[in-house]
C-alpha cells in the first residue's frame, strides 16, 4: 500500500500545481476582460485548454491511486481522500491532509475567480445589447442625411447599412 501512498501523494502535489497555475492566471484573464482583449482572451484560453486536459490526467492519478488504497482498506469506505485518511498512518495523514486542504483551497480561489470572470463577461454583453439598441432607436429615430443641399433625395446612408457594417 506504500506504493500506492506514494503515488497518491505525487498526483495531489501534481493536481495543487496545476491548480495553482490556473489561479495565478486569473488576475491577467480578468484584465484582459476588463481591457476587452478578445484577441489576447482567445489566446490565453486555449492555453487553459491545454492546462486543464493535464489537470484532467492528474486527477484521474488520483482516482486510481485512492481506488487501487481502498482495497487494502475495510468495505464501505468512502473513495475519496477524506475517506481513506482515518484508516491511515499518523506519518501519512500528516502528509496527505495538508495537500487535500490545499487543494480544496486552490478549487475554490479558482471558481471565485471563473464567477468574476462570469460576472464581468455578462456585464460587457449586456453593455453591448443596451448599446445596440440605443444606436438602433437614435438611427431608426433620425431624418436621412443627404448629399449637398436640402432639394436632393439620396441618403447618405440608410440605417440598416450602419448596423450592418458595426455587426
Amino acid at each position: 500500500m506504500e506504493t500506492q501512498l506514494a503515488a497518491l501523494e505525487a498526483a495531489l502535489r501534481h493536481e495543487a500545481a496545476a491548480y495553482q497555475v490556473l489561479v495565478n492566471r486569473l488576475p491577467f484573464k480578468l484584465a484582459l476582460i476588463r481591457k476587452n482583449r478578445v484577441d489576447q482572451l482567445e489566446h490565453l484560453t486555449r492555453q487553459e485548454e491545454a492546462d486543464l486536459a493535464r489537470l484532467l490526467g492528474f486527477e484521474r492519478e488520483r482516482l486510481e491511486s485512492v481506488h487501487a488504497i481502498l482495497g487494502a482498506l475495510p468495505a464501505g469506505t468512502e473513495p475519496s481522500l477524506a475517506g481513506i485518511l482515518p484508516h491511515l498512518s499518523a506519518d501519512w495523514r500528516s502528509r496527505l491532509a495538508p495537500l487535500g486542504d490545499r487543494l480544496r483551497d486552490l478549487v475554490g480561489a479558482l471558481r471565485e475567480g471563473h464567477e468574476t470572470c462570469r460576472v464581468l463577461l455578462k456585464a460587457s454583453l449586456e453593455y453591448v445589447d443596451i448599446t445596440m439598441q440605443l444606436v438602433s432607436r437614435t438611427v431608426a429615430n433620425a431624418q436621412p442625411l443627404l448629399y449637398g443641399g436640402a432639394d436632393e433625395e439620396t441618403p447618405l446612408h440608410s440605417p440598416s447599412l450602419l448596423l450592418d457594417r458595426r455587426a
